[in-house]
C-alpha cells in the first residue's frame, strides 16, 4: 500500500484506520479514476506524485468537510474527486479552487467539476512570470517594515502572508500559490532559508 501508492507509513495508517476503513477503499477508486485518465499531454507526468496528491486530498480535504459529519462516500463520489484531483494537477484550475469546488460539491452542488469550472469561471488563468514579479514586487515596497522582519529578523513564514495577498489582489484563479513563493523568495533572497 506504501510503495505501490505513495502513500506515508502515517498516512496509509490514518486512512486505513478511520471511517471503519472505508476511506481507503475510497482513496483506491479514486486512484482507479485516476489511473483510467490519459496524461499524454500532461507535461512531466509523475505517478507518484499524483498518488500522493490523491492521498492528500483524500485525507486532509475530505478530512476538513466530514470532520464534524460522519462519513459518507456518496457525498462526494471518487469519480468527482479524482476529476478535481486531475483539474488540478493539469494546471486547469487552482489548488483552492479545486477545495472550493470540493465545499460546492459537499453542499450539494449537482453540477460536473467541468460545468462548474466553466459556469463559474473558475478556469486557471495565469499570469506571466512578469505580472508576478511586478505584483509581488508592490506587496513588498507597499511593506517595508514586513520585508524587513523576513529579511533581518528571519521571520520567514511573513513570506505566506505575501502571498496571500498575491492571491487577494490578482484575479481570480491567476495565482499559483508555489509560482508566487519562489518569485518572492527570489526578490527578498531568501530561497532556501529555514523557516
Amino acid at each position: 500500500m506504501i510503495s505501490e501508492h505513495s502513500l506515508t507509513a502515517k498516512d496509509a495508517m490514518t486512512l486505513l484506520t478511520i471511517d471503519d476503513g472505508e476511506r481507503i477503499e475510497y482513496l483506491l477508486a479514486t486512484l482507479a479514476f485516476l489511473g483510467k485518465e490519459s496524461w499524454e499531454n500532461v507535461e512531466s507526468h509523475n505517478t507518484t506524485k499524483l498518488n500522493k496528491m490523491a492521498g492528500d486530498w483524500v485525507l486532509m480535504e475530505l478530512g476538513s468537510l466530514f470532520k464534524d459529519e460522519p462519513w459518507d462516500a456518496n457525498r462526494i463520489p471518487p469519480e468527482y474527486i479524482a476529476d478535481v484531483i486531475s483539474h488540478v494537477y493539469r494546471k486547469a484550475i487552482t489548488s483552492p479552487t479545486g477545495k472550493h469546488l470540493l465545499a460546492m460539491k459537499f453542499e450539494g452542488d449537482e453540477r460536473s467539476v467541468a460545468e462548474i469550472v466553466k459556469e463559474d469561471s473558475l478556469g486557471l488563468h495565469p499570469l506571466s512570470e512578469e505580472e508576478y514579479r511586478v505584483l509581488a514586487q508592490t506587496l513588498l515596497d507597499e511593506n517595508p517594515d514586513m520585508v524587513m522582519d523576513i529579511l533581518k529578523k528571519g521571520q520567514i513564514k511573513k513570506v505566506y502572508w505575501f502571498m496571500g495577498q498575491m492571491m487577494v489582489r490578482a484575479p481570480k484563479g491567476s495565482i499559483e500559490p508555489m509560482k508566487a513563493k519562489k518569485v518572492l523568495d527570489a526578490l527578498l533572497s531568501v530561497d532556501g532559508m529555514v523557516e
